[in-house]
């Protein structure tokens, strides 16, 4: 008996072989106070130098020193990231909606407009994602120059 190839098995594996990269942050729990609020999956971030992944536990939480924050991996995010980082993933988020509607431009000479089966739902004018880059930019240095400190 010959065992099937199973995709999602393949990639649960592959997820829990990679290596974790985190921070005890022993510091921040005795002299901070650091609470783990909530605890979620761990991101997967692929670096292509390298071709390689690690996984990097995120979680919400509280210390002296940032109030409430996020840990993702050894790595501390406090207010003002959080807001550009919630800035990027509403700008990433508004760019995927439109492309999920979107559909590719119809030009049977040009083989790149031609959807295959795996990529038929990711098409977007790039002028459209441009425009939707540069609007987030643009809000995002409006937001955080107001409150640069002089």
């Amino acid at each position: 008996m010959t065992d099937t190839f199973d995709p999602h098995k393949a990639l649960l594996d592959a997820y829990y072989s990679t290596p974790i990269v985190d921070d005890p942050r022993t510091g921040a729990n005795e002299e901070l106070g650091r609470m783990v609020i909530d605890e979620f999956p761990a991101v997967w971030p692929h670096r292509d130098v390298t071709d390689d992944s690690v996984r990097l536990p995120v979680r919400l939480v509280f210390n002296a020193a940032m109030d409430v924050g996020l840990e993702i991996g050894p790595y501390d995010f406090a207010d003002t990231d959080i807001k550009i980082l919630k800035v990027a993933i509403a700008a990433w988020d508004k760019i995927e909606r439109t492309r999920r509607i979107v559909p590719p431009d119809e030009h049977p000479d040009d083989p790149e407009d031609e959807p295959d089966e795996h990529h038929a739902h990711v098409h977007a004018p790039v002028t459209q994602i441009n425009t939707e880059k540069r609007r987030s930019v643009s809000s995002l240095q409006a937001r955080l120059g107001k409150h640069k400190k002089n």
